[in-house]
């Protein structure tokens, strides 16, 4: 089982204009519509790419936009297992101008997570990753011992810094593996604790070790100084490829980075 969490999860509404202008109106075509957040991305690539995996995404969803967002992720079939957000899930808001290939990205903060979200969350977390929406005991007996726990993107306003890392423990301790896909401050408490995988851009890298990560050799050398907090080290630069860095056996049951 891959389970991901996506904290701050969108309503993508995605237009496209041959140019923009300033200061008037732009009279585009409909935007499309499309559910949004990397982790909703993760499993909706894993299910395109394998069919029969096990793959599941955790959110919180509220307001029209939570529902609409809700029912795309089911016309499409990406399994989803919704948390209740009070409040109205974000709008996120991109434009691309065709004439210059340049993108305009509206992307609000989102609402503010209410003091509960954050156990909810976990509780989530552990109840999709034994297979079972309520998490009973069976499904733990069944289940424990295997899978991935994937937490992805910004956190809610609100929601405690070291959420991430309290989901890694958590799927330790069900014999899962942690990958923690952020950046900031949830990325620096999330790999304190260790990680069996780490995917950073190259900004994200450089903010972790201290230096500047443009270069391929500047990713390698970030990639091996982040081995003591992951076995397994992936260093996005865009345009200029990917650095993958591997270390020590990565811990846990087996040792295959196939789910």
């Amino acid at each position: 089982m891959i389970v991901t969490l996506t904290p701050n999860p969108s309503l993508d509404l995605l237009f496209g204009a041959d140019r923009l202008v300033w200061d008037d109106a732009n009279r585009i075509p409909m935007p499309r519509r499309r559910a949004g957040g990397q982790g909703v991305n993760l499993v909706r690539a894993i299910r395109s790419l394998a069919p029969e995996a096990r793959a599941v995404a955790v959110a919180p969803l509220g307001g029209a936009a939570g529902a609409e967002l809700e029912a795309l992720l089911a016309a499409e079939a990406t399994p989803l297992h919704r948390v209740a957000l009070d409040g109205e899930t974000r709008v996120f808001v991109g434009v691309r101008e065709r004439a210059t290939g340049r993108s305009l990205l509206l992307n609000p903060r989102g609402p503010a997570a209410p003091p509960d979200l954050a156990e909810a969350l976990l509780e989530a977390v552990e109840a999709a990753l034994v297979g079972r929406p309520d998490g009973g005991e069976a499904a733990r007996t069944e289940s424990a011992g295997a899978g991935w726990v994937v937490c992805c993107g910004s956190l809610l306003p609100g929601l405690p810094v070291d959420l991430y890392a309290r989901v890694g423990r958590l799927a330790r301790a069900r014999g899962a593996r942690f990958v923690p896909d952020c950046d900031g401050d949830a990325l620096a408490a999330a790999v304190s604790g260790g990680a069996d995988l780490l995917v950073p851009n190259g900004h994200e890298a450089g903010r972790l070790v201290g230096w500047t990560v443009e270069r391929p050799d500047e990713a390698a050398r970030a990639g091996r100084a982040l081995l003591d907090r992951a076995p397994r080290v992936v260093v996005t630069l865009g345009a200029a490829g990917v650095v993958a860095v591997e270390g020590a056996a990565p811990r846990g049951p087996g040792a295959s980075l196939r789910p």
